[in-house]
């Protein structure tokens, strides 16, 4: 019994001694927040600032939708643009034969343009097709076999 009542003192003083080394060095103020920052610098360069960039992307490729583009819906639907309509944000797409659908254009209905092509590569691939085309030739005749 002698023993266990050495070893809970000797348990007590040890803790006390903890405790008073633990709570006698104190840091100034701004050296705590430091780990704090980092984490929220971190957090910024990580998630924060790609989602912006994001954002960005998407809100050009569908501000720049003109009449003809093939857009994909958030719904999944793959649509042709008939007309767009800016004054009253609204889009007016083709999504069969026959069947033209209404669409509110706030920026989150369109998830994706898939057929966006500036004007110059419109010019360039038709001056490529007009390059494809048979060259005409002498009016010479084929060789007949004899």
């Amino acid at each position: 019994m002698k023993f266990f009542t050495l070893m809970a003192s000797a348990f007590f003083f040890v803790t006390d001694v903890m405790a008073q080394e633990a709570a006698a060095p104190q840091s100034g103020g701004f050296g705590s927040f430091i780990p704090l920052i980092f984490i929220l610098v971190l957090f910024y360069f990580l998630m924060i600032r790609p989602q912006l960039k994001q954002q960005k992307e998407h809100d050009a490729m569908v501000g720049g939708i003109k009449r003809a583009d093939k857009v994909i819906l958030n719904s999944g639907i793959e649509a042709v643009v008939s007309k767009v309509d800016e004054a009253n944000k609204r889009l007016l797409v083709k999504i069969a034969d026959g069947v033209e659908v209404s669409v509110v254009h706030d920026g989150n209905s369109i998830r994706e343009v898939i057929s966006l092509k500036p004007a110059n590569e419109n010019k360039k691939a038709k001056n490529d097709d007009v390059s494809l085309k048979p060259k005409a030739t002498s009016k010479s005749k084929p060789k007949s076999k004899k």
